[in-house]
């Protein structure tokens, strides 16, 4: 009994040492919201949670002090996790379409489905958990798509000691420096279309890029790509959605798997150019970069210059934790 019980403290105290003080995340993510985008009052806090259970992230929502306007920064919880993650003008997915997961979690069994907490990956990664008949899912905020927690639970993330190094090393200039984080970039594509999930994420974020090029592009845009729109019912949704011809047209190309909305990388650039140059007639050239990691930021750098250079890019990671490919058309 006393060697387990040293053990519990042992592991308590680890994981304490890895936590940063829940009053200095509040601060900082005060001080940045502020800085970017004028007065703010705090309004909720939600703890996210990781791979492990224990609080990986907090989403705080603030409201503009003249228009209760909504703001939400996503701040680390732990010193191995990025300070900030992401930053947006509205509430999280998670609680902005808590209906529309709620009747997902619905379609799982004949329960009703009981709410348990969110999970946060990383940005664009944030699942919502509930328990349905005895077992508990994950569905994806954003996608809808629901998992069995079997297939994120009881892996070990892969530990990069530099990487780790380093975000300790950008906490310290957060937490330390007021000036930290206010620089910010003004660069951005304008116009580039917004195309609701249907068939799969590859083909629906491509047909997002295919339209921009059609028509809202500089000068000269293209007009032979979307043609029409439809209407489909989308079984991971289980509701109808709107969509061009270029999605299904991307999810035959990409040979995307529409009961799961899964999509072989090596699949992605293949689908794409058939689309555009065997289906309407032009000749696009798709780039493929190298793969990401921590040593090259994720390509970051790439990502940043196709932005600049007003092209927009497919980003795909083949392993969430250990970097991805990369596609820009």
């Amino acid at each position: 009994m006393k060697r387990l019980l040293v053990l519990l403290i042992a592991v308590g105290f680890v994981f304490a040492a890895d936590m940063v003080p829940y009053d200095q995340v509040q601060a900082v993510a005060y001080r940045l919201v502020n800085q970017h985008y004028g007065p703010h009052y705090l309004d909720e806090a939600v703890t996210y949670y990781g791979m492990d259970h224990q609080p990986s992230a907090y989403a705080f929502i603030y409201r503009g002090v003249a228009n209760s306007q909504p703001v939400t920064i996503v701040m680390g919880a732990q010193y191995t996790i990025s300070p900030v993650n992401e930053i947006m003008q509205g509430v999280p997915r998670s609680k902005e379409a808590i209906d529309l997961i709620t009747d997902r979690a619905r379609l799982l069994g004949s329960d009703e489905p009981e709410y348990q907490r969110v999970y946060y990956f990383g940005p664009g990664q944030e699942y919502c958990s509930f328990s349905v008949d005895g077992k508990e899912y994950l569905i994806h905020a954003g996608f809808l798509r629901a998992h069995e927690g079997s297939e994120f639970f009881g892996r070990e993330r892969v530990k990069n000691a530099d990487l780790e190094r380093r975000t300790r090393e950008k906490w310290d200039i957060y937490l330390n420096h007021p000036n930290a984080g206010t620089r910010q970039d003004s660069a951005y594509i304008p116009n580039v279309p917004y195309i609701d999930w249907t068939y799969g994420c590859s083909p629906t974020a491509a047909s997002m890029i295919l339209w921009y090029w059609d028509q809202y592009a500089p000068s000269p845009s293209y007009g032979r790509l979307v043609d029409y729109f439809f209407t489909r019912w989308e079984l991971l949704y289980g509701s109808y959605k709107d969509q061009a011809n270029v999605n299904r047209e991307l999810a035959l190309a990409m040979y995307t798997d529409s009961t799961t909305g899964g999509t072989s990388i090596s699949m992605i650039r293949y689908g794409i150019e058939v689309v555009c140059n065997n289906q309407h007639g032009y000749s696009y050239t798709v780039q493929l970069s190298s793969q990401g990691s921590g040593s090259n930021q994720y390509m970051f750098s790439w990502l940043r210059d196709e932005i600049l250079a007003n092209r927009p890019p497919h980003w795909n990671v083949l392993n969430y934790y250990q970097g991805g490919d990369f596609i820009t058309l």
